[in-house]
């Protein structure tokens, strides 16, 4: 796998783990209009990660494991994996916790952890178990 692809995608996922804020969810409470940009960030971190988790399994030299690591700990902190304009919102612009939408994209998040443990679990332990217990439940 060409490294340069695997930092291409990193850089870019990187920045959209700044911008992946609650703003898009309030956004359509107030206009009702999809926001594009939640998608586009969501769709970034999801590719960045993937291209992460490869170039470990592929190179298996512990390298990106604690960047791995810290994907992990933001995916499983948010709110929710589904996109702002599959949650039904009543009068809070926030869905209410806990949001137990599936969506596509909440569908695909929870399929490629499932790829991560099945691939990384013994490695990711070595990190941190209680991130590796974290992402199971």
């Amino acid at each position: 796998m060409n490294i340069f692809v695997v930092f291409v995608f990193w850089f870019f996922a990187a920045q959209a783990l700044i911008l992946l804020t609650q703003l898009p969810f309030r956004k359509k409470k107030r206009g009702g209009k999809r926001v594009a940009l939640s998608a586009a960030v969501k769709f970034l971190l999801a590719v960045g990660f993937a291209a992460l988790v490869l170039a470990e399994v592929f190179e298996y030299q512990g390298k990106y494991l604690d960047k791995i690591a810290d994907y992990l700990w933001e995916i499983t902190a948010e709110h929710t994996w589904c996109l702002p304009a599959h949650c039904h919102m009543e009068k809070d612009p926030l869905p209410e916790p806990p949001a137990e939408i599936v969506d596509l994209f909440a569908a695909e998040t929870g399929m490629t952890l499932a790829q991560t443990l099945n691939l990384l679990e013994n490695e990711l332990t070595t990190v941190s178990p209680n991130l590796v217990r974290t992402v199971r439940e």
